[in-house]
């Protein structure tokens, strides 16, 4: 009932999610980006905008991500515990109100022992 009410608050008839082709369509991606010695000798991932439905990011405690806001790059600090969730491009076309954040990636130098 609720997923029905918050639809149709969008002005969508309540099937339209499930009519859509890509409805059962999942993707997980993982991106790992271990710190280096020397950050300005590596890509990350360069500036983009997620083409999917949401991003949900678990950041490390190295600051990397960026998203582009007022013509500038801002870094996200990562909070130890929360996760960074993103409109994604699909989203963003269903509902036409948000636009989906130019974000990026980098590696910054740090001193950091990973155990697994």
């Amino acid at each position: 009932m609720e997923y029905i009410r918050e639809v149709t608050k969008l002005g969508l008839k309540p099937e339209y999610l499930k009519d859509m082709i890509c409805f059962n369509l999942y993707l997980i991606v993982c991106n790992y980006y271990p710190h280096y010695p020397q950050p300005e000798l590596t890509l990350g991932a360069r500036r983009h905008s997620d083409p999917s439905f949401l991003t949900i990011l678990l950041q490390d405690q190295i600051c990397g991500l960026q998203v582009f806001h007022e013509n500038q790059w801002i870094d996200v600090h990562p909070i130890s515990g929360d996760l960074v969730v993103n409109i994604g491009g699909f989203l963003q076309d269903m509902l036409l109100k948000r636009r989906s954040p130019l974000d990026r990636s980098k590696n910054f130098k740090a001193n950091v022992f990973h155990q697994f």
